[in-house]
């Protein structure tokens, strides 16, 4: 085992999280996917006419009651902009299935009933365009592009007021930050190079309350500075954070944001993030298990008191990472909801 990584809490104002006032753990907070966005460039869900575009055909497929190519589904009907969404594609004679979903891959699996794949929603958007490739037994090869609708969050802003200097880190911290930005986002693009290591659902990293959720909009002083694109969970310096599943620990690290981070590839473009931690008690490249203890709950990086947020990531797009209790391993969505821990109060 590792040795563990020490850190010390960090200061501000008292009782608030201000870590978010720019670009989110490397990851701009301000980009529709819920990644940076280098200076100058606009995210292909902002330019001018592409959101129209699609939207409208979407909302023309359903007015007319043409729905999606036969044998293609997705679930949930009208996803939520920053959430996973399952395909399915069904049919006796198709053999293989390939194809891409806001621009990410899609990682299709044969079951019993047909082919699945796990897909992220970009944040920003009212659509995302799916092109599934399918081949048959006799040879033929088909290619459907499907506009999935996509429902926008409707989330009260969280009002900060802090000090500037918490509100916009200075200059001189613009290389590093921009450097930590690249180190996450290499995790998340190699993330698609891994096979799927999960076979269990996925489970809380911790069963104290959540203190904040995924897509909340942050006001630093009067301001829309970023949005919280993680979910935060209670917790005091020192707790133990539990791995949500089977993956391989892709990167240990301590950034400007989110301070003694742990990221972990669990394959087929999913990625989990642990952020703020006090201890880590493992090392890139180590398999990690479902409910294994990977570190303490912190206060580093850009936060003033200790708590645990809990990332996820479907290649380059930020999902709500509580999306992923609801999966099972056959790629469906759970009917009864979010997965039971199996740890109790006692072990928060």
């Amino acid at each position: 085992m590792a040795q563990p990584v020490r850190r010390r809490p960090g200061g501000g104002a008292r009782g608030r999280s201000v870590h978010r006032a720019g670009p989110v753990h490397g990851v701009s907070g301000t980009d529709a996917r819920g990644r940076r966005r280098p200076p100058g460039r606009r995210d292909r869900a902002s330019r001018p006419g592409s959101t129209l575009t699609l939207s409208a055909l979407a909302l023309a497929a359903f007015l007319l009651g043409l729905g999606p190519p036969p044998g293609i589904t997705w679930s949930p009907r009208a996803p939520l902009e920053g959430s996973l969404v399952i395909l399915a594609v069904r049919s006796d004679s198709v053999v293989d299935v390939q194809g891409t979903l806001a621009g990410q891959a899609l990682h299709f699996e044969r079951e019993a009933d047909g082919f699945h794949a796990l897909g992220g929603v970009p944040f920003g958007s009212d659509s995302a365009v799916a092109r599934v490739v399918r081949s048959y037994a006799d040879g033929v090869v088909d290619t459907a592009t499907v506009p999935l609708p996509v429902r926008r969050r409707r989330l009260p802003g969280e009002r900060l007021r802090v000090a500037p200097e918490f509100a916009r880190p200075p200059d001189s911290l613009k290389e590093r930050i921009r450097l930590e930005s690249e180190l996450v986002d290499g995790v998340r693009e190699r993330a698609h190079e891994t096979p799927r290591l999960w076979h269990e659902p996925f489970e809380r990293p911790r069963t104290s309350v959540i203190t904040s959720g995924f897509g909340i909009p942050r006001i630093f002083n009067g301001a829309v500075r970023s949005r919280h694109y993680g979910v935060d969970f209670a917790g005091q310096w020192g707790a133990p954070v539990h791995a949500t599943n089977r993956g391989v620990v892709a990167l240990v690290a301590d950034l400007y944001y989110s301070g003694t981070t742990v990221l972990v590839d669990h394959g087929a473009g999913l990625v989990t993030g642990y952020f703020h931690l006090s201890r880590v008690f493992v090392v890139p490249g180590d398999t990690v298990e479902r409910g294994q203890v990977i570190g303490h709950v912190g206060a580093t990086g850009r936060v003033t008191r200790p708590h645990l947020h809990w990332w996820g990531t479907y290649g380059e797009i930020t999902v709500d990472p509580l999306d992923l209790l609801k999966l099972v391993p056959s790629l469906e969505w759970r009917a009864t909801g979010h997965a039971k821990t199996r740890r109790t109060d006692a072990q928060r």
